[in-house]
């Protein structure tokens, strides 16, 4: 018992004299130390300092769920189980901003908006030729699914809060003021795809109750299906009285200041190159100190 007692009060204070001449080693080279911490965070700041400038701009909105799509809920809530019956679709406002939702989220909605912008070049204006507008290489020409991964992982974010409703847009870019343009282009694109579906598909139940209207003379068949026409008409006009269809803004997308960018942030770029240089500082002189006790034990 007293053995082992004795074995772990001498490892224990062997531990204790590691350490504290470790701390010893590490004063004596305090100004090594330093000098790697202020050259790692300098390289870091000059770094970012050389980094091309990225920009953000936000888009805010919010659900017409009180509103336009208010007027949808209440139509479903009408004439859905006559609809239901003969084939017909009343959307009400959650399904619609489920859909717009899966549309921003979407492949086809990204590339397409990409495609139609001619903003593929501008992504990699690096390997693009501007003066005779073509590739500089044939053999490294990005693809469009090159693009939309770029795109939906750097540039273009979608949150949305279930809960209030609320949808933030968010573009980034190493220009300032084309993140705010992309913004309302892709909410114009946004809405006018569903609400020309929704268009045409309302112009599509119209023309069928119409035919079913002259094809039937029960006064009661004809009373139902001139609810249903009621409420098509009614979903029309909601379809196309307002420019935001699913969602309306609250804050509209806006231009940063030539200051406001928000990459390289020369504060994080410092604290990382003073962690780094201090780790290294430290390493640099443990590995030191042990090389020059092994080579004293080797010619002791």
């Amino acid at each position: 018992m007293e053995t082992r007692e004795s074995s772990a009060a001498s490892a224990s204070g062997n531990s204790l004299a590691f350490l504290f001449g470790f701390i010893e080693e590490m004063y004596r080279n305090r100004l090594l130390i330093i000098a790697s911490t202020l050259a790692f965070a300098m390289l870091a700041v000059g770094y970012a300092a050389t980094s091309s400038k990225w920009y953000q701009s936000e888009m805010l909105l919010v659900s017409r769920g009180a509103g336009q799509q208010g007027g949808l809920a209440e139509l479903a809530s009408q004439f859905g189980g006559a609809a239901a019956l003969m084939g017909l679709n009343l959307d009400n406002g959650a399904s619609l901003e489920n859909e717009a939702l899966a549309i921003l989220r979407s492949r086809d909605f990204t590339t397409g908006f990409l495609e139609e912008n001619n903003l593929i070049p501008l992504l990699y204006a690096q390997l693009w030729d501007t003066d005779n507008a073509q590739w500089l290489d044939d053999e490294e020409v990005p693809s469009i699914e090159d693009a939309y991964r770029l795109f939906s992982t750097k540039v273009f974010s979608v949150s949305y809060d279930e809960a209030k409703g609320l949808l933030r847009l968010t573009v980034r870019w190493k220009d300032r003021v084309l993140p705010s343009e992309w913004l309302v282009a892709i909410m114009q694109k946004l809405n006018q795809q569903i609400r020309d579906a929704k268009n045409l598909e309302t112009e599509r139940s119209i023309e069928y109750l119409e035919e079913q209207l002259g094809q039937t003379n029960m006064l009661e068949t004809r009373q139902a299906i001139g609810r249903l026409l009621e409420g098509q008409y009614t979903q029309r006009m909601l379809t196309n009285v307002h420019d935001d269809f699913v969602f309306k803004k609250i804050d509209s997308a806006f231009i940063p200041d030539e200051d406001q960018f928000v990459s390289p942030n020369y504060v994080l770029s410092a604290i990382v190159g003073i962690l780094l240089g201090f780790s290294f500082g430290v390493l640099f002189v443990y590995v030191r100190s042990a090389f020059i006790e092994y080579r004293k034990a080797r010619t002791s």
